[in-house]
């Protein structure tokens, strides 16, 4: 029972964190009068990421965690974190941002 609560509160806090980690960037770069929808979409696009999670998972392990699966997906994911990079690369970044958010406001 003591090992369950333990990786209960581990798991708990950790998903609180990730939470906090990525609302904390939204209400330091986003307009007060846009907050609600860039909230909104920041949710919407966090539930639609956890779906396509889950079904390039299904795409690649149809019958349980094989050694052929997991190297296939383990090729995607890393895909996608390249194409990721790539494009967060022009980006704006928070540094750049921070003298325009402070005028703005």
């Amino acid at each position: 029972m003591l090992l369950l609560v333990a990786v209960g509160a581990v798991a708990g806090i950790a998903r609180g964190l990730i939470g906090l980690g990525t609302r904390t960037p939204l209400h330091h770069q986003v307009d007060p009068a846009a907050m609600v929808s860039a909230a909104g979409l920041l949710r919407t696009f966090t539930c639609l990421g956890a779906m396509a999670a889950s079904a390039v998972n299904a795409a690649f392990l149809p019958r349980g965690a094989t050694g052929d699966g997991l190297h296939h997906l383990t090729l995607f994911m890393l895909g996608g974190a390249a194409l990721l990079f790539l494009l967060a690369l022009p980006g704006r970044s928070p540094d750049r941002m921070s003298g325009q958010a402070v005028k703005s406001r």
